[in-house]
């Protein structure tokens, strides 16, 4: 998705590809174009290619998830996505090649250090719902990948190792959200505000 600024304000379009490149334009609310984006995309999906991408499953996410996160959550998650296929599509990662190995090389890699950690949290988030959609049954390959050290940071990233032992020492409420946190990939402070009212004919509705 592309964006251009005119007179002050964000434009969004799809882009077609083809030369002269060709563009549908989304309109300027992101969470709008995002969702159009996504429509596009889903009515140009209708075959499972041979090969699995990391790119693939990632424009599902997009297409599935990403919609269903708030406005910030959504435009955070876009950011970190260019940042990751800049490493996980250049040249285009089978899911079934990807190993713990390229995620400590992506780690190392990237000079903004507590983003990557942001950008691995997404990674493993997306990985999860590849082996949920049936396109892997290998291990998540962040396990184990422990994240940058953040200095002088109120925030920091939470290891697997330590995540297990607060959820296992952790009371029935607490447990509850955060499986909420981990299963939508949401922030905390967004997880908090879900109510039950937000549950839609079965779904997850998050605004």
């Amino acid at each position: 998705m592309r964006a251009r600024k005119r007179h002050k304000v964000i434009h969004y379009y799809y882009d077609n590809g083809g030369k002269p490149r060709k563009e549908i334009p989304l309109g300027s609310d992101y969470a709008l174009a995002v969702k159009l984006w996504a429509e596009i995309e889903t009515a140009k999906k209708d075959t499972k290619p041979s090969v699995i991408t990391f790119r693939y499953v990632a424009e599902r996410y997009i297409r599935d998830v990403i919609p269903t996160k708030s406005p910030t959550t959504q435009k955070d998650n876009m950011r970190e996505l260019d940042r990751l296929y800049k490493f996980f599509d250049n040249p285009p990662a089978p899911l079934e090649e990807i190993e713990p190995i390229h995620i400590r090389q992506y780690l190392d890699q990237r000079e903004a250090k507590s983003r990557a950690n942001r950008e691995k949290a997404l990674f493993s988030h997306i990985w999860n719902k590849a082996r949920e959609w049936g396109y892997t049954s290998r291990s998540n390959p962040c396990l184990g990948v422990k994240g940058n050290k953040e200095v002088g940071r109120k925030e920091i990233y939470i290891e697997d190792d330590l995540y297990n032992a607060v959820y296992q020492a952790a009371s029935v409420p607490l447990r509850e959200a955060m499986d909420m946190s981990y299963l939508t990939g949401q922030r905390t402070s967004d997880v908090l505000k879900m109510r039950e009212n937000d549950v839609v004919n079965g779904m997850l509705q998050i605004r």
